[in-house]
């Protein structure tokens, strides 16, 4: 089966199965959905009758004798309130007085199905059990689907129903009309994707066989037409690699025609060369024997300078290993002096802080003189204020004693008051006595820690110097540090060539001990390679022979 038969089944067969699919799960699934949509318009049309028969006929629902009445309005027999529903929402509809039909425009043998009885099942539901129906019923022999609420009158009690409902026979035309259109809609979907496969097709099946031409093209050795696919998609790029495959091999068979080509010549040309090796061997013979001779002199002075570099070697070895020393002396001084310069600076900041805090100290001392200043003054006005309460109270024990007996009790007060001043007198002048010392010792101590004040800042101004000393240490170690490791970098360096020298003094030794014993060997492989040449002579023969075959065989490859 060709591609594009494959890719119009594979198109055709998904399309068939994912419309089959559809149409189940539509078919399963309409018939519920057509029946829930219905419920919920028969739930709403009948609220709105309902409420529409209430705000036309005002009042209560009763029933006299075989008569139902809604308000004064007499609903037996009356048909154009039914009809208006109907009209209104093309759904049957009745009212019952208990289970009787009594207003309907439901129709049996072509008249209204007055008179008429209601099923069973819904008797039981709505009238019985004051409960509202909603379901599959037969009314007047014909099957619908039926929404059924109870009449009930002012004291509650279920008179009569009020029905809507649609015949099932419109229902299931409503789905057989639905599953129709699905048909046809998937039919034409079906027919549209098979049009615009095959016109999609068309494209990639002649790229396909534009590709495949090329190849067999390309295997019978014809590789002077390149693939022509102008196309963005896979076939396209399959084109644009099998080109460059055909370039690329083409650019290899070139590549062998002109090597072969080189070859040839090559061949031809090895076979006099052999020739001119073969009378040129006996030559070199001769000239080996002479290097031999003077290899065997030079090694013996190279063994001299051997021995003169060797002693010059261990002078540098005593060199680098003082230098050695120097540097690592060097780098311990610094390495002490970056601790200490730490050290210094850590000293720097305890200075400052004990300098802070002993600042602090001595406004603290300053708040605490002028805090015993206050005091004294407030201790002064104490003692001033227990004289006068003392004499107050003086004079007002005078004026009681003059009161006679009237005034004894104030006597009494006025002699407390008294005693009370002079304890508050007394105290006071303790307290007095006390910030007294405690002044003097403060002044005594404020006078030492100015001393000690003094005492800092020399220190400070001390180590300040220290550090600026210590600091000029370490820039002239820092600027002699670099001279050194220079220095010791350069006799390293030295010591490294020397040892360079020396190897390259042993391996010319020993290769000039090698050329001797090879010159030896040389002349005695000349003889052997004059035999060669003619072996070789032979070999060259026989390739150009071989490049002829090559040749021919490439040239079956047609490249333009």
């Amino acid at each position: 089966m060709k591609l594009r038969k494959k890719i119009l089944l594979m198109v055709t067969s998904l399309l068939l199965l994912l419309g089959i699919s559809t149409f189940v799960i539509v078919y399963v699934n309409v018939d519920n959905i057509i029946i829930n949509n219905l419920n919920s318009s028969l739930n709403s049309y009948i609220k709105l009758s309902h409420d529409l028969l209430e705000e036309r006929y005002p009042g209560d629902w009763s029933v006299e004798g075989d008569k139902l009445y809604k308000g004064s309005k007499l609903i037996n027999g009356d048909s154009v309130f039914v009809d208006e529903i109907k009209a209104a929402t093309n759904s049957p509809t009745t009212i019952f007085l208990g289970d009787t039909r009594i207003s309907t425009n439901v129709l049996r043998d072509g008249d209204r199905a007055l008179g008429t009885k209601a099923s069973p099942e819904v008797v039981e539901v709505v009238l019985k059990q004051g409960e509202e129906f909603l379901g599959e019923v037969d009314v007047a022999g014909t099957l619908h689907q039926s929404k059924y609420i109870p009449i009930k009158d002012g004291e509650g009690q279920v008179v009569g129903m009020f029905f809507l409902g649609v015949e099932k026979e419109r229902i299931s035309s409503q789905v057989n009309n639905f599953m129709l259109r699905i048909i046809a809609i998937t039919f034409i979907a079906l027919i549209l994707a098979v049009f615009i496969a095959v016109i999609l097709t068309k494209p990639i099946t002649k790229n396909v066989r534009t590709i495949l031409d090329s190849l067999e093209r390309i295997s019978a050795g014809d590789l002077s037409q390149p693939c022509k696919v102008n196309a963005s998609d896979e076939t396209g790029r399959i084109s644009d690699h099998l080109n460059k495959m055909r370039e690329n091999i083409g650019e290899l068979i070139n590549e062998i025609k002109e090597d072969s080509l080189i070859l040839e010549k090559n061949s031809e040309n090895l076979a006099a060369i052999s020739q001119e090796i073969s009378s040129s061997s006996t030559e070199v013979s001769k000239a080996i024997q002479e290097v031999a001779v003077g290899a065997s002199s030079q090694a013996g002075s190279l063994v001299e300078i051997t021995e003169t570099l060797n002693n010059f070697g261990h002078e540098i070895e005593d060199v680098v290993a003082s230098v050695k020393n120097i540097d690592a002396n060097t780098k311990a001084i610094s390495s002490k002096s970056d601790s200490s310069n730490k050290e210094l600076e850590y000293l720097i900041d305890s200075i400052n802080n004990i300098r802070t805090t002993f600042n602090s100290f001595m406004d603290k001392l300053l708040v605490l003189d002028n805090d015993i200043g206050k005091i004294t003054e407030i201790t002064n006005l104490i003692n001033s204020v227990a004289e006068q309460t003392n004499l107050l109270s003086l004079n007002a024990a005078i004026e009681a004693s003059r009161a006679g007996e009237a005034g004894r009790g104030f006597s009494v007060v006025a002699d407390e008051i008294r005693k009370l001043a002079e304890q508050t007198k007394s105290s006071s002048e303790e307290i007095n006595n006390l910030i007294i010392d405690i002044g003097k010792e403060n002044s005594a101590l404020m006078n030492s820690s100015r001393d000690v004040q003094r005492e800092i800042e020399r220190q400070d101004t001390v180590v300040n110097t220290t550090i600026s000393s210590f600091r000029e240490i370490i820039e002239s170690l820092q600027e002699i540090a670099p001279l050194i490791y220079s220095i010791n970098n350069l006799v390293a360096n030295i010591s490294q060539e020397k040892d360079s020298i020396l190897e390259n003094v042993a391996s010319l030794s020993s290769v000039s001990e090698e050329v001797s014993a090879s010159s030896e060997e040389i002349s005695a492989s000349s003889e052997e390679m004059s035999a060669s040449t003619e072996e070789v002579t032979a070999t060259a023969q026989n390739l150009n022979a071989m490049t002829y075959k090559m040749t021919e065989k490439v040239n079956k490859f047609k490249l333009q």
